[in-house]
């Protein structure tokens, strides 16, 4: 193999690299210009976009105009009409990749935004609904069309902007499923990029669309990300898009989003918006508007000096000091909460978008100011006993530390430094390690200045002191330093002490000094810390790598005499020890040790080694304890890997010790005995040792390592030459072509030495198995063998290529395109050794077999060795383990985060590597099965049934290890031994049916069945017909592998049907197969629904029949029979069968039936579905169970359904449910898991306007009304008629299921009307009416619910009009004077009509509702209920969202001010009137349902102080329901005029209302109110809330006080305004309370509330700063404590007060507080500390 070959970067081949590009891109372009043109890219289109995205993924270059070209390409091929859409998603996500390698050619390039739109809408929002489609993975082919939408948005071109937006927004409203789908539309398309649009307007536009809805967390994420959009891209050039009032309204969002609590966990919240389901494809799986949250805050402030000035500039930065001031308290370790996520976000991306902007636009003094802002946050987060919040906070500084390193450096540091001084908290260290590791890069970054600014020393032995085998978590940390350190420090710092005599270089000089000390005690204590650990622990993959790279880094980074200092000083201290207890770690030191030097590493080890391992006159090992001789074999396996040429210097002694291996006694024989069996450690008569299985191990490991080391291409030396540019300079960056990197490429020397090495000891092993020895000798052998494959694998020879276009499995589409950089080849042996080693292994397993068929261990080993020799038929060149690169790929990418991705260095390092891994002999499965391989595979087939579970498992494994990597693996399996003949053969044995399981069950194998008819069709016949198996076990396996190809393979074999005529055949077989194994009733529910379920999946093949039987030339009449055998199976006994049914039926009856050949199936399938509505109807049992299709007979509530979808549903609850539903069906968990995921799915109402309201939990079934609407839809008018007979049998019955079935009917049948000729809507509504009067009327409360479901249900998308006869007759029922109507009778009414006016917002429907509702009498409080919900709904109806500030209606001012008026009226009735329980009830109804923006007008109408009255109210009932009602009003967040009507209507109440109880419930409205509108509250509003809660911290009432303390605190935290209150507060505390003889007891009372008063505002002031002392508290505190011996209630309030703030504050005591009090103050408060620290 050549070894010059290099370029500038120092990689193999890499003059080939541009030309390979330039050749591979030329194929791609050729390959999908011939896709395109044959109109049919499954073939061919996507291979080619598979190999263009994995060459830009390894960095390939492309030209200008290719690009140009392959985006033109992919874009038609993505648009071609009927396209798979699997095939879509693969452009898709090609497309994505190469747009981001485009930036510089956006004026050239053009992408087209509607064809996107379309395409996503089509295949989500269009489609028919799929059966399965709970368990189907196919999200991620549409996530892959927004994906592109999202990367190509700047691609769209100026005009898009306008386009976009004239096209979404007129969609945009409040209340319906068609908005929230268009504002996620906007969210992916929308860009800025026409400066012509008033972006001022827009940005006010949008604020106002999200002000709409109040609570629901997918509409804040999707209207934060348009607002970031215009706010951070917008240029600059155009007018500020911001104004200090929109700047105030978005912090008031912002804080909202961030969910933080506010009191007891149990204060109500208000209702949640449910996004639709349709709109869940716009948000990421685990999203948070933190991201855009922070991005938005960050292109607000104005961080650049050179900035425009803006009007909102410094009311930026004042709102976000209030506002990360507010959050304070959420970042402390003790005040976790669901919050915590959202809030470590929130820091992260703040720092991270603060970063990329000073470092693009520099630094100015607002840069600053935010950093003051945010980094003691940031500090108090890294406490947080949160990993997320520990993680992000760590994080977080390091972009301070690149951002502004000088200010972030001065804050921490000290701390640090004060932390490691004090060990009184301990717990401090971690956090500190941590973050000391995080920025110690950065701290490097300062060249020239860090070694004279800051004592790095200190922090090195700081770290040192941390490392104890009994605390792993501070041994982490430290390790993290040292190797932040040695990834940063320049190597001419340690190693070239030479130069001028300078200040500089004089400090480089002490620095060396001082590292050769800390390098020799940081090894002392290594040792120390691996002698003492814990032999079984097993160490996470992270840790592992932290301690290989580090040790890799600590040599390489030593001077010459260090190194001889360190290694000799690890020589010295594993020779004399053995420490087989750590090989690994102490391996990992010697990797690292031949990493930095390989030629001294080994003459210091290895002839020393050689010595004490070898007899100089046997050659063979020494007389060694087993101990000791798997110690030293195992420091030469470490030794010898990476050697590379230098081995080739100690080849005789490697020779001799492996030699040494295979040798059977102490003789004196001089050549390898070839007859020999492995030596023992157990001596026998002829002298013989028979090795443990560790020895045997590490002989293995030590012949892999020295093959690999020989024969493989990997990275010799990674440190640069110091003759050489230095890669590392106190952390400069060097361009690319600076960066050298030195490759191992084996020479011919040692190629042959491989070769001689191998061949040797393959005889060895070969001649041994043949002579088959003893159970252990064999499994030796075998082990040994293995290892030597995997080591040579390099060596064997390659499988031959297809020379023809056909294999016998399968046609090769795609022409084979060359891979980059072809190796030589030649080198290995040829292909007569193939064959002789595969015959070999076959006669040793065949020999294994007959003579020792119990040997189980070693027919497990001979199938390993088989897989392990398979799978290196395809073997790489370059070192296999991925693991070796990365101390490579993370030595030459920056450690920190680059501000620039282009920056990256590990981009030509990765790309070289990734050549060398790539598989040469294999021509894109060109490749051809020699006999030899297929006999392997049918060995590893015939073992994989064996009776031993271990040896079957093993073989299996092997099996579908070795079909992996052998293209055709799969196909030669599935025809050679007919796996899916066991699944029906009844003669098969239970072993070689689980084979054919497994083996199908795999992804490879699974695939390969997908896309080939004539697998699919055996697949199919062996599933349906395996009911001859009657195992329990089998049957279970047999269904999970059904639940495994709905789940995984059905979407993708729907989509990838193909035409043509043989294909007709197979799918009209596969089908008559499943309906005549359906016809079998006596078989058990789980071959029925493996029946139903392949006959269910392939329906949907059929959704357009008409195209389906000119194209595929289908059986017509199959529709007919799939429909028949669904229709017998609705009334099925499996509630999962009977939802399949129903779901098959309805995608039935969606189909188009327009062709001349399908004419007959009309009227067939009319007189089935009039059959079944005979029957049906007439069957009580069949309309109970078609009703409860989903329910059985343990429904899920609705609480347990919102636990089931909640992220964060403990593994308990989701156990207790399925536990609960797996016992109505048999107890079987595959059969609950996919019931429940289908009852879960079918939760959620789908209607348009769902997204406005609450979800009722009636158990009307959207699914069976869409049923009944096809069945009616498709029937003739006399048909319709007979059904429509039927139909009004069931008003007969006042059975709830049978109402429930005849509500569904009716709500299909008041769908079908749209569509519909006037005399058919005659007679619909002529036996609609009657039956809905009927209805009304009842006076019994079962299927209410129902009925008002059914009448929403109906009215969908239809014309007011329309529905007129029904709304005349629910108008009519309800507000006739009829006398005497029950409550009962009456809420049935009331739910009829908010059925209609759930769907229709017409302004005159709505009016004549609400005055009418004035007239009722009202008998009870649940009608009053049901009155204040209609009037919620109405308001919100009647509000303009996009104008909320228009003129009010005044029907519905009348209607608001009457029920104020009766509600104060009703309440100085002694018997409590039921109109006073309206307004809480219409308060709660539109705040827990997101309807409260429609009443918020009417404030001042409904007078908010006639809820505060209710609190005084006589029944306990309604004085909590108002309490109740006042805490969710507080949480709603409300325009500037309205917050002033609210606080003008709090002050009258507290100065009028003399009810202490109304007083209390006061303060934590207005604490609340305040906290949720902090950045409204201006001076005005302020002082009014502070005069408020100051008058009553002197109320008469002590619970008042005490409730106004905490109020007054949470009100004044983050405002910087405490000191303005502490001389009134003093002056208070000090009142004298002295009793005077001639003081009255209203005197001295009063006295004593007002120094309660004062001391209660101190105590206030006190806990506003939770976690801060500011410069005024420590007086304010010794004043405090000299009240500690005042009378109660005082010293109780100093007592909790000081209680509060030790627990708060004693963690950081001696650190951060105790320096700022004097010792007169120290000594007053001393008494005080009696709480314990957070965390001891």
């Amino acid at each position: 193999m050549e070894t010059n070959e290099k370029n500038k970067f120092g990689l193999i081949y890499g003059n080939l690299l541009e030309k390979s590009d330039a050749n591979r891109i030329k194929v791609i372009l050729e390959g999908l210009q011939s896709s395109f043109s044959s109109q049919d890219p499954i073939k061919g289109g996507s291979f080619y976009c598979s190999q263009l995205k994995k060459h830009i993924s390894l960095k390939g270059k492309i030209g200008d105009e290719d690009k140009i070209s392959l985006i033109n390409l992919l874009q038609q091929l993505l648009f071609l009409p009927h396209s798979d859409l699997n095939f879509q998603s693969k452009v898709a996500r090609t497309l994505t990749s190469l747009l981001k390698k485009c930036k510089e050619l956006r004026g050239n390039v053009l992408v087209p935004w509607k064809p996107i739109y379309q395409l996503i809408h089509l295949h989500h929002f269009s489609s028919i609904e799929q059966p399965y489609e709970s368990l189907i993975i196919k999200k991620r082919n549409v996530h892959s069309l927004i994906e592109l939408a999202t990367k190509s948005r700047k691609f769209f071109g100026v005009n898009s902007t306008r386009e976009i937006l004239d096209h979404f927004l007129p969609q945009l409203n409040d209340y319906s499923n068609q908005s929230v789908i268009s504002l996620g539309f906007l969210s992916i398309l929308f860009h800025p990029l026409d400066n012509s649009l008033d972006y001022q307007d827009l940005l006010n536009k949008f604020v106002n669309v999200w002000e709409w809805v109040d609570r629901s967390n997918s509409w804040d994420f999707l209207c934060a990300r348009i607002i970031c959009r215009i706010i951070s891209n917008r240029n600059e050039s155009v007018k500020p898009c911001a104004n200090a009032s929109i700047v105030s309204s978005l912090f008031t969002r912002f804080l909202k989003v961030m969910n933080v609590t506010l009191g007891s966990s149990s204060l109500p919240k208000p209702g949640s918006r449910s996004i639709p389901k349709e709109g869940h494809v716009f948000i990421p799986q685990h999203f948070s508007p933190s991201s855009y949250i922070a991005k938005s805050i960050i292109h607000l402030l104005p961080f650049s000096s050179t900035q425009n000035s803006m009007e909102s500039s410094a009311e930026a930065i004042k709102d976000f000091s209030l506002f990360i001031n507010t959050l304070e308290s959420y970042f402390h370790p003790s005040n976790q909460g669901h919050w915590t996520d959202s809030l470590a976000s929130l820091l992260y991306h703040l720092s991270e978008v603060a970063m990329k902007r000073v470092i693009k636009e520099g630094i100015s003094p607002y840069s600053k100011s935010f950093a003051d802002i945010l980094l003691p946050k940031i500090y108090q987060g890294l406490y947080s006993k949160h990993k997320g919040l520990s993680f992000h906070s760590r994080q977080s500084v390091r972009f301070f530390s690149l951002m502004l390193p000088n200010q972030t450096f001065e804050f921490l540091l000290p701390k640090i430094h004060d932390s490691f001084a004090t060990s009184q908290f301990p717990h401090q260290s971690l956090p500190n390690l941590e973050v000391l590791g995080a920025i110690f890069g950065e701290l490097l970054l300062k060249k020239g200045e860090t070694e004279q600014d800051f004592d790095i020393s200190r922090f090195l032995y700081a770290a040192l002191r941390w490392i104890d085998a009994n605390h792993l978590e501070h041994t982490k940390a430290s390790f993290k330093i040292f190797y932040r350190f040695l990834s940063f420090v320049p190597l001419d710092s340690i190693q070239n002490l030479n130069g001028e005599d300078n200040e500089f270089n004089q400090a480089k000089r002490n620095f060396a000094e001082g590292f050769e000390d800390w390098a020799l005690q940081f090894m002392d204590i290594v040792f120390d810390l691996y002698y003492n650990q814990d032999a079984d622990q097993k160490p996470e993959d992270s840790w592992i790598y932290l301690q290989k790279t580090t040790f890799r880094l600590f040599f390489e980074m030593q001077s010459p005499s260090l190194f001889k200092t360190c290694s000799t000083k690890l020589w010295e201290y594993l020779y004399n020890g053995t420490f087989n207890h750590a090989k690994d770690e102490f391996g990992w030191m010697i990797k690292g040790c031949v990493a930095a030097n390989p030629k001294e590493t080994l003459s210091l080890f290895l002839p020393t080694l050689h010595r004490d391992l070898i007899d100089k006159n046997s050659k063979s090992f020494k007389d060694l304890p087993d101990s000791e001789l798997e110690w030293k074999l195992s420091l030469v396996s470490n030794l010898v890997l990476n050697g590379g040429s230098f081995l080739v210097d100690y080849q005789n002694e490697m020779i001799q010790i492996i030699e040494a291996c295979f040798k059977n006694d102490n003789s004196k024989e001089d050549s390898m005995d070839l007859d020999s069996l492995p030596p023992s450690s157990k001596k026998s008569k002829k002298n013989k040792r028979e090795f443990k299985k560790e020895i045997i191990q590490v002989i293995g490991e030590l012949l892999r390592s020295t093959l690999q080391s020989l024969t493989h291409i990997y990275p010799n030396r990674h440190s640069p030459s110091l003759n050489e540019i230095n890669s590392k300079e106190w952390g400069f960056k060097y361009s690319y072509s600076s960066i050298q990197i030195d490759w191992h490429v084996p020479n011919d020397s040692e190629i042959q030495s491989a070769k001689n090495l191998f061949t040797k000891l393959y005889e060895i092993c070969v001649k041994n198995l043949e002579r088959l020895g003893s159970k252990g000798e064999t499994l030796n052998h075998l082990v040994l063998l293995k290892y030597l494959l995997q080591g040579g694998s390099n060596l064997l020879p390659s499988l031959p290529k297809l020379e023809d276009s056909k294999s016998e499995f399968e046609e090769v589409y795609f022409k084979s395109i060359p891979f980059e950089c072809q190796a030589d080849t030649s080198f290995r042996f040829d292909g007569k050794f193939l064959e002789e080693i595969g015959n070999t292994l076959h006669l040793i397993l065949n020999k294994i077999n007959s003579e020792t068929p119990d040997d189980v261990q070693g027919l497990e080993k001979i199938s390993e060795l088989i897989s392990t020799f398979l799978s290196n038929l395809h073997s790489t060149i370059g070192l296999g383990s991925k693991s070796q690169f990365k101390p490579i790929h993370h030595k030459y990418k920056h450690p920190v985060k680059s501000e620039n991705k282009e920056n990256s260095r590990t981009i030509l390092v990765e790309r070289g590597y990734q050549f060398h891994l790539s598989r040469y002999s294999s021509q894109n499965g060109g490749v051809a099965l020699t006999p030899t391989v297929k006999t392997l595979m049918q060995d590893l087939f015939l073992l994989s049934e064996s009776s031993y579970i271990h040896l079957r498992k093993s073989s299996q494994n092997a099996l579908n290890g070795s079909i992996k990597k052998i293209p055709f693996g799969q196909h030669f399996l599935f025809v050679q031994f007919d796996l899916c003949n066991p699944l029906k053969d009844k003669s098969s044995g239970k072993y070689r049916v689980k084979r054919s399981i497994h083996l199908l069950n795999s992804r490879f194998m699974m695939d390969k069945v997908m896309k080939n008819w004539k697998m699919m069709e055996k697949f199919v016949d062996g599933m349906v017909n395996s009911v001859v198996h009657q195992d329990s076990k089998l049957q279970n396996s047999l269904f999970h592998l059904f639940i495994h190809f709905i789940s995984h393979f059905y979407h993708t074999f729907v989509h990838g049907i193909q035409k043509g005529e043989e294909i007709s055949v197979h799918y009209n077989n596969i089908v008559n197969s499943l309906l005549s194994q359906a016809e079998n009733e006596s078989n058990h529910w789980r071959y029925k629904l493996i029946v139903s379920g392949f006959l269910y999946a392939f329906t949907p093949t059929l959704n357009d029949v008409s195209k389906s039987v000119d194209e595929f030339g289908l059986d017509p009449q199959l529709y007919v029979r799939i429909f028949q055998y669904f229709l017998r199976n609705l009334n099925a006994e499996n509630p999962m069968l009977r939802s399949l049914s129903i779901r098959a039926c309805y995608s039935i009856l969606n189909n188009n039936i327009q062709n001349s050949r399908t004419s007959q199936l009309n009227s067939q399938m009319e007189t089935i579905i009039s059959q079944l509505i005979s029957e049906a109807f007439g069957n009580s049992s069949f309309l109970s169970s078609f009703s409860n299709f989903l329910s059985l007979d343990h429904e899920l509530t609705a609480k347990e359904s919102e636990a089931m979808e909640s992220a964060t549903t403990s593994n308990n609850i989701i156990s207790s449910i399925f536990q609960r539903i797996s016992s109505g069906i048999g107890g079987d968990q595959e059969i609950t898991t996919l019931l429940l995921k289908e009852m879960l799915r079918g939760n959620r109402e789908n209607y348009p306007n769902s997204f406005a309201f609450g979800h009722s939990k009636s158990r009307f079934s959207e699914i069976n009304s869409s049923f009944w609407n096809q069945i009616f839809h498709r029937l003739s008018d006399s048909s319709l008629e007979i059904s429509l007979n039927h139909l009004e049998k069931l008003m007969e019955s006042s059975e709830v299921e049978q109402q429930t079935v005849l509500s569904e009917s009716v709500a299909g049948l008041l769908a079908t009307l749209k569509n519909s000729v006037d005399s058919r809507k005659e007679r619909i509504w002529k036996f609609v009416i009657p039956i809905l009067n009927k209805v009304a009327q009842q006076k019994t409360s079962s299927s209410s619910l129902e009925w008002a479901t059914s009448i929403r249900f109906g009215g969908i998308e239809q014309n007011l009009q329309e529905l007129k006869p029904l709304i005349d007759l629910i108008f009519e029922n309800l507000f006739s004077k009829e006398k005497g109507k029950t409550s009962v009778v009456l809420i049935r009414q009331l739910l009829l009509l908010k059925g209609i006016l759930l769907n229709f917002r017409e302004k005159e429907l709505n009016e004549k509702a609400i005055e009418q509702l004035g007239g009722i009498e009202i008998p009870s409080k649940q009608v009053s209920h049901a009155i204040g919900e209609i009037a919620a709904i109405v308001y919100y109806n009647l509000w303009k969202s996009s104008s909320p500030t228009s003129e009010k209606s005044n029907r519905l001012i009348q209607f608001a001010s009457n029920v104020s008026n009766s509600s104060v009226d009703s309440m100085e009735i002694e018997n409590q009137n039921p109109l006073s329980s309206i307004l809480p009830a219409w308060i709660l109804h539109g705040a827990e349902h997101g309807l409260i923006q429609g009443t918020l007008s009417y404030l001042p109408e409904l007078k908010i102080e006639t809820v505060f009255e209710m609190v005084k109210d006589s029944n306990e009932e309604l004085s909590k329901e108002s309490i109740h009602t006042l805490l969710l009003l507080s949480q709603i967040i409300i325009s500037p005029l309205q917050l002033d009507f609210v606080l003008s209507s709090v002050e009258r109440v507290s100065k009028e209302n003399p009810n202490w109880n109304v007083r209390k419930t006061i303060l934590p409205f207005l604490q609340i109110l305040a906290f949720n509108h902090r950045f409204e509250m201006q001076n005005d509003r302020s002082n009014k809330i502070i005069q408020l809660i100051t008058s009553l911290l002197s109320d008469p009432q002590i619970e008042v006080r005490e409730l106004a303390k905490g109020s007054f605190a949470s009100f004044i935290r983050g405002t910087q305004t405490q000191e303005n209150f502490i001389e009134i507060f003093t002056k208070l505390s000090r009142t004298s309370i002295k009793k005077d003889v001639n003081m009255d007891a209203e005197t001295a009372s009063s006295n004593l509330i007002a120094r309660h008063a004062g001391v209660l505002g101190l105590s206030a002031l006190v806990l506003s700063c939770p976690y801060d002392v500011p410069k005024w508290m420590p007086e304010l505190l010794s004043d405090l404590s000299t009240h500690i011996n005042d009378p109660m209630p005082l010293k109780e309030t100093v007592r909790s007060t000081f209680a509060e703030f030790w627990r708060t504050h004693l963690d950081e005591w001696e650190v951060n507080f105790k320096d700022r009090f004097t010792q007169n103050q120290l000594d007053n408060i001393s008494g005080t500390q009696h709480t314990q620290n957070y965390y001891i």
